[in-house]
């Protein structure tokens, strides 16, 4: 692992040279974010910038963001497809938080939909018979 000085030291020096923050980026492969902040705070020290989580959470809430994660998987899946020369008969959706995802795959590839559901989910699912008092 570098030296985060000696990181500092080198965007200063293309900075002094005239290149701009986003070349300065490209030059060291480091995000524009973590060059400011080099640029700015590094070498004195300071928070370096946080990186951003992305969980399920953040995308299973909204319909359209679960659209935008199926067309970049089917893409992904055609993609793999052709390289291997073979094809898929379904798409299976684990659990209830890949059910969704799985049916938007589904529909984009044109595939047969799988639904898989957790042991956990199953077992909550059973009911008891109203009249015979049996779980069903």
């Amino acid at each position: 692992m570098k030296d985060v000085n000696a990181i500092a030291k080198k965007a200063l020096d293309y900075k002094e040279k005239g290149l701009s923050e986003k070349e300065i980026a490209d030059e060291l492969h480091l995000s524009p974010e973590t060059v400011t902040w080099l640029l700015t705070r590094g070498v004195k020290g300071g928070e370096p910038p946080k990186d951003v989580k992305i969980g399920w959470r953040s995308i299973g809430v909204y319909g359209n963001r679960i659209g935008f994660m199926a067309a970049a998987m089917s893409d992904i899946a055609l993609e793999e497809m052709e390289k291997r020369q073979m094809d898929a008969d379904g798409v299976i959706g684990v659990g209830i938080n890949g059910i969704p995802l799985a049916a938007l795959i589904s529909e984009e590839l044109g595939k047969e939909l799988i639904i898989s559901a957790t042991a956990r989910v199953a077992r909550s699912r059973r009911t008891t018979h109203p009249r015979k008092g049996r779980r069903c």
